[in-house]
């Protein structure tokens, strides 16, 4: 989604943007005072997601569950808020001003009012329709929110921050991608859901999308990981952008942005989950929950990527560490991703692997399902070659979706937006990480990796279950066909299925023009 950075740039909002940074120049940070450190509880042992843990997980070990319906990713978030005793640690790069959105932030208040503690780190780029809700946040005891990478004026809209800051783009172009939530660091959530009714309500406009949720040492770890953001010099308090009103202004502003929330749908829909999936959040309230026992390690991006130190070199990176796990497959890898652009050296490493023999299965986006359609009108550079290498290409099936809702909004009626791969039906890749240039050298990530043949499998279904189109070349030309094996007989198309001419037409010239990097 922070691809729109790249379409104000591109699109016709240019020439604004241009003489915005000729007549005003570019609005500067606010001036702080250096901020305590603060770091996640340690000893959180007598409360009831400590006993939780100890019911639930072998001691020293990790337990894992993964989470594939967005029903249920809300409930076993909430569950975990609504148990959490001593801290909760929040970060994510989208929350949502949503009926799930909304949702969570009620039960952090709760939470608040309970005495937890509780740190919010959000990255700035998509909190215009929030910041009421965050202010008033701020009003209730032990809470506090900071603000990664923000843009320091122009604050009432998306366009506005970025007119105001264009001249510090190499700043900007940087965003935190991580999800993360901790409760009293014994339980955990991440991978590739943000917060908000695309990916914690049921329903066709949902997106197909996974999360994991994690109990045991490597906890810690993601706490480690948190504390790195929340104390660098990156993360603001929010305070510094909306004043400091007084603690009781602040509260009733939040109970007039909160509203009267809608409710959110929670009757999944959407195929593939495990029937242990319902019963989660009703497990933990219950004090014991169903986990796969996994070996694990967590990688994390330093806030160092913001100052742009991987921009000519990616070692060390999530992107570098997961991609290194994947090559080492011999037999099988399966590859799920909402955007694919590999440039001509992922392309280079995808072929060595199918010279090996390795089996490779690709799902991404189709044109009529992404959220991002410069992205996918990049990836189109390397379709042909992915699958003339022997890749098993596989494009999301979107349901039907008029096209004017389509058409110019970015938005799709559902697509793939969960970020997978298993490595010989033994290891597990699940994170924020796409396979992108902008989340190699420019995006913080945040992943796992997991030795889990009982998750690797749960996972191998939950992509084979997802409706996809299978690409192949045809036979009597130079063009691709998209077959839907779901028909019997199987469809065959031989034109990009739910696109118009013009779709076609704008992809290829953006495809382009488009700078690979930023992809």
């Amino acid at each position: 989604m922070e691809l729109r950075l790249v379409r104000y740039a591109l699109g016709h909002r240019c020439c604004v943007l241009l003489l915005a940074a000729l007549l005003a120049g570019c609005a500067s940070l606010p001036s702080r005072d250096v901020q305590p450190a603060s770091h996640a509880l340690r000893e959180t042992g007598g409360t009831a997601l400590a006993d939780l843990a100890v019911r639930s997980v072998p001691a020293g070990q990790n337990g894992f569950r993964l989470l594939s319906e967005p029903a249920d990713a809300l409930d076993v978030r909430l569950a975990l808020i609504d148990q959490a005793q001593r801290t909760l640690d929040l970060q994510y790069f989208i929350w949502n001003a949503d009926g799930s959105g909304r949702t969570m932030l009620a039960a952090v208040r709760d939470a608040a009012l309970r005495g937890v503690r509780v740190r919010l780190l959000l990255d700035d780029l998509y909190t215009t329709d929030l910041e009421a809700l965050l202010e008033g946040l701020t009003g209730f005891d032990g809470v506090e929110v900071r603000l990664f990478n923000p843009f320091p004026a122009g604050r009432g809209s998306l366009a506005g921050r970025i007119v105001a800051s264009v001249g510090d783009y190499r700043r900007i172009r940087h965003r935190m991608h991580n999800k993360l939530l901790v409760a009293d660091n014994i339980a955990a959530i991440t991978g590739g859901r943000n917060i908000g009714d695309r990916y914690l309500a049921a329903g066709q406009s949902s997106f197909f999308d996974t999360d994991i949720l994690a109990i045991g040492p490597v906890v810690r770890d993601m706490s480690g990981s948190f504390d790195h953001y929340w104390n660098s010099e990156h993360a603001f308090p929010g305070a510094l952008f909306w004043g400091d009103s007084p603690a009781a202004a602040r509260r009733a502003r939040f109970a007039d942005a909160i509203g009267p929330m809608p409710p959110v749908s929670r009757h999944p829909d959407m195929g593939g989950a495990s029937a242990m999936d319902s019963s989660a959040a009703r497990q933990i309230a219950g004090g014991s929950v169903s986990l796969q026992v996994c070996k694990a390690r967590l990688f994390f991006d330093t806030t160092d990527k913001v100052l742009g130190a991987n921009l000519a070199d990616s070692t060390g990176t999530v992107h570098h560490r997961v991609v290194d796990v994947l090559a080492m497959a011999q037999h099988d890898l399966y590859v799920a991703s909402p955007y694919f652009v590999r440039g001509r050296v992922g392309l280079a490493r995808i072929e060595g692997l199918r010279n090996r023999g390795v089996r490779l299965r690709l799902l991404t986006n189709s044109a009529s399902s992404t959220d991002e359609p410069l992205a996918h009108a990049v990836y189109l550079r390397y379709r042909r070659r992915l699958i003339e290498a022997g890749v098993d290409l596989r494009e999301f099936v979107a349901p039907a979706a008029p096209a004017a809702e389509r058409e110019g909004s970015g938005i799709s009626a559902s697509g793939l937006h969960a970020k997978l791969a298993v490595i010989d039906h033994r290891y597990l890749y699940i994170g924020s990480l796409n396979f992108t240039g902008r989340s190699e050298r420019i995006n913080t990530e945040l992943g796992l990796i997991l030795d889990c043949p009982a998750l690797a499998s749960e996972v191998l279904s939950l992509m084979e279950a997802a409706p996809a189109y299978h690409l192949r070349l045809k036979e009597d030309g130079p063009g691709v066909e998209w077959v839907d094996r779901r028909a019997s007989p199987p469809h065959v198309q031989d034109v990009e299925p739910g696109t118009s001419l013009w779709q076609r037409v704008r992809s290829s010239l953006l495809g382009r023009l488009v700078p690979e990097g930023e992809i």
